[in-house]
């Protein structure tokens, strides 16, 4: 059974993303399901974005920043996911948002599947356009 206090790990690769990255942070901060580590890798973006980042790190302590060189996006997954704790890790585009519930609603998917003893592995959820 899956433990819906479950530590989620939410990773957010950032290249040039400051005109939506607010919106996106501000959609995972106010996540229903509180239990929660924001991981930003910062790829080297040469607008504001990393102030963004700062920013909301700087009233949320939930929220870790990995600044680095531009690597590109794979190697900022790969960083974000080494730097994760959680027994769920998460991944939010910073050009999108996130519904309130989403990270509980998955949790309470997942805690619902497989009474005899199955787990479940990975979520996907739908999206909007």
């Amino acid at each position: 059974m899956v433990d819906t206090e479950a530590l989620v790990s939410v990773i957010l690769p950032i290249y040039n993303a400051m005109p939506y990255l607010g919106q996106a942070l501000d959609s995972v901060q106010s996540q229903t399901h509180k239990n929660i580590e924001i991981i930003c890798v910062n790829d080297g973006s040469t607008d504001d974005s990393l102030a963004v980042i700062q920013a909301h790190a700087a009233v949320d302590e939930r929220i870790k920043v990995i600044d680095k060189e531009n690597e590109g996006y794979g190697a900022s997954m790969n960083r974000g996911i080494a730097a994760a704790s959680g027994q769920w890790i998460a991944l939010v585009e910073p050009d999108d948002w996130i519904e309130p519930g989403m990270y509980q609603d998955m949790l309470d998917f997942a805690a619902s599947f497989g009474d005899e003893g199955d787990s479940i592995d990975i979520i996907k959820t739908p999206y909007w356009s």
